[in-house]
């Protein structure tokens, strides 16, 4: 009798029996925290994904204009079937902060696929802070991201609305998370359908 395939998800569920605590070995010199840096990540999660017949792969992609570093955790059994994530690659300036920007979203990416405890390092020097600045919150991000395709304050509540109506719940840090790479797009047409109802008022 054949051995019974099963499917991705029950393959995350026995990964996640088999991983613990990943041990925070590193201490950010700015923000006086223990973290575990991606090296960390890749070893404790390295033998467990082998074991279950899954493997990761991670590349840099871009999408509507934005850069985003793309995880997949891949069905060995199933090439077909895998979980993704998309995570935009918010930087500022030179190849430095660009690779600290890759660092963090690999991290982040593995971390919130296979549902992993982590925090947070290298994002502070990705997104151009300096020590004495308090880490942003997604909420930040998107709303800045809003105002930078062109939305005003005026624009959020009505915008919340119309992304209401397209399914979008954005009162949820995660929704904002996954479509922050969609933005401009959201916001170009969010814009025109405004022009288009003050046209015919």
């Amino acid at each position: 009798m054949s051995e019974k395939k099963i499917n991705i998800y029950q393959k995350l569920n026995n990964f996640n029996t088999m991983v613990g605590a990943i041990r925070k070995d590193n201490t950010n010199p700015h923000y006086h925290y223990k973290y575990a840096d991606i090296n960390d990540v890749l070893e404790a999660i390295r033998e467990p994904l082998s074991t279950n017949g899954l493997v990761a792969l991670q590349t840099t992609i871009r999408k509507d204009d934005i850069f985003c570093l793309n995880t997949k955790i891949i069905n060995i059994d199933n090439p077909e079937e895998f979980v993704e994530i998309d995570i935009p690659l918010l930087y500022q300036g030179d190849m430095q902060k660009l690779g600290s920007a890759i660092t963090y979203a690999r991290r982040y990416g593995l971390v919130t696929l296979l549902n992993l405890e982590q925090e947070d390092d290298d994002g502070n020097l990705a997104s151009g802070k300096t020590p004495q600045q308090p880490q942003q919150t997604i909420e930040q991000i998107f709303t800045n991201a809003l105002f930078k395709a062109g939305l005003t304050k005026n624009d959020l509540t009505d915008f919340m609305t119309y992304m209401g109506n397209l399914g979008y719940n954005l009162t949820d840090d995660k929704v904002k998370q996954n479509i922050l790479h969609q933005v401009p797009k959201f916001a170009k047409e969010y814009l025109e359908m405004k022009a288009s109802v003050n046209e015919n008022q």
